[in-house]
């Protein structure tokens, strides 16, 4: 959603009525995945995209019934399907799209309370019901059990809670039938993490790479080397945020969270070990160590003394990386950032 937010914006000022298109389900070789959004405005116009461009110009026609409706559709692309080949989803993948009028009624759909929280980088939680009695509500779960919205229905808005809750500690947005007395309803959680960033401890040659890798994929880039030799701009000219200091000084002050990877490159046991404690104290959602397996021994044995058991440390992938047999800093960076993505994706 926060991609999308300049544009929202602008065609608000200009009084347009936007509708927003949503992938809700996805399988096989979908170009895009679950939690994807496109917004269209009534002028035509597109931002963001729901298949990297297979099924966009049938998304935007489609989103223009909607505007002169109000009614949202489900909508269903895939290789299955007559109309696959029409639309051009000829990769083999099957997706479907929830496509509604963003409006202000907030009793209807809560979008102006969603597009303040994008706007903050909280993590939060919306709970669209895309078929049944409720159908075009939501509800937002918000950090400390707070909930915004409602169905009218005490014990409905309670049976979403408690899948919605399920959905918040896997960080990942996914399509749920939730049984509410006699009636199944469809609905889409939307898990919206806060931007996601990488801190990367030491200021080594394979972190000059690891930041042009990560920024190329819109990461925040952070990095951490006490050693002021390492840790210059003239070497990070792109870094979002360059520290001088102790890992273990600056990562409380950073607050980690569940968007937040954490890589640790200095292959030195002054830094390594106190970025490990500050990581394992920590909720990443990721946290990879350089270095040989004999390294990775002497690391665990550090922690070890620090009071760490073996099942705590195997939040710890090590040795970092992907194996592609990558030998060069460019190589192994690239090992790297294939592996963040693979815990991104749930794939690792």
């Amino acid at each position: 959603m926060r991609e999308l937010l300049s544009d929202i914006e602008n065609w608000t000022r200009q009084g347009k009525k936007i509708v927003l298109a949503t992938v809700i389900d996805a399988n096989h070789s979908a170009p895009r995945g679950i939690g994807a959004k496109m917004a269209i405005s009534s002028d035509g116009e597109m931002s963001g995209s729901v298949s990297a461009g297979c099924v966009e110009g049938a998304v935007v026609e489609e989103a223009l019934q909607v505007i002169r409706s109000g009614i949202p559709k489900r909508l269903h692309y895939g290789i299955a399907d007559e109309q696959a080949w029409d639309v051009g989803l000829t990769c083999g993948g099957n997706i479907d799209v929830y496509v509604e009028l963003m409006c202000s009624n907030e009793a209807l759909n809560n979008f102006p309370e969603i597009l303040t929280l994008s706007e903050t980088e909280q993590y939060f939680v919306t709970a669209t019901i895309v078929e049944g009695t409720y159908a075009g509500k939501k509800l937002l779960f918000l950090p400390g059990g707070e909930i915004k919205g409602s169905t009218g229905n005490k014990q409905t808005d309670t049976d979403i809670a408690q899948t919605a809750y399920e959905i918040w500690q896997l960080h990942r947005s996914a399509l749920k039938t939730v049984k509410s007395g006699d009636e199944s309803l469809v609905v889409f959680f939307d898990a919206q993490l806060p931007g996601e960033r990488v801190i990367i401890i030491g200021a080594a040659h394979i972190a000059i790479h690891l930041v042009n890798l990560a920024k190329q994929m819109n990461f925040h880039t952070i990095v951490i080397d006490p050693r002021a030799a390492f840790a210059t701009k003239e070497r990070f000219p792109y870094v979002d945020e360059l520290y001088k200091q102790w890992p273990q000084e600056t990562i409380p002050g950073l607050r980690p969270d569940a968007s937040t990877y954490l890589v640790i490159l200095s292959h030195d046991a002054k830094i390594d070990i106190p970025a490990l404690d500050m990581g394992l104290k920590l909720p990443f959602r990721y946290i990879g160590l350089l270095g040989s397996r004999a390294t990775q021994s002497d690391r665990r044995a550090g922690l070890t003394e620090l009071g760490y058991n073996d099942k705590e440390m195997e939040r710890i992938h090590g040795p970092i990386g992907v194996p592609i047999g990558s030998r060069l800093p460019d190589e192994i960076a690239l090992s790297i950032m294939a592996e963040i993505v693979a815990v991104k994706r749930g794939k690792a």
